[in-house]
């Protein structure tokens, strides 16, 4: 999948639990084996809490990435949002589909 391929394609929106095999294709590949069943219920636990922020990037109704950040509070650095999970699939690496998950985590954060 080449930037051209993709832009004006992709859509970034939140996970549905119909997300779930998908998601674990794309987990796999980095060698995260992860059962169905299990991301339906992290998808619907990360959808209840306001510190988490997930995003897939869904291409002609095929979900091609994921990102996750999380709103953290410390004593060096007050609020801050950290990025803690960034997978693309192979096919759609090099496409601008990282970018995007990342700008809509980092648009999430600047909200907050």
């Amino acid at each position: 999948m080449t930037p051209s391929l993709v832009a004006g394609r992709v859509q970034i929106r939140p996970p549905r639990t119909a997300d779930a095999e998908q998601l674990g294709v794309l987990n796999r590949q980095l060698g995260y084996a992860t059962e169905v069943q299990e991301l339906v219920a992290r998808i619907e636990r990360l959808s209840e809490l306001d510190e988490h922020f997930v995003a897939v990037a869904e291409v002609d109704g095929t979900v091609v990435g994921w990102v996750q950040a999380e709103q953290r509070f410390s004593m060096e650095t007050g609020d801050k949002a950290e990025l803690i999970g960034l997978i693309v699939g192979a096919a759609a690496r090099r496409s601008g589909v990282g970018g995007l998950l990342v700008q809509a985590a980092e648009d999430w954060a600047a909200d907050r």
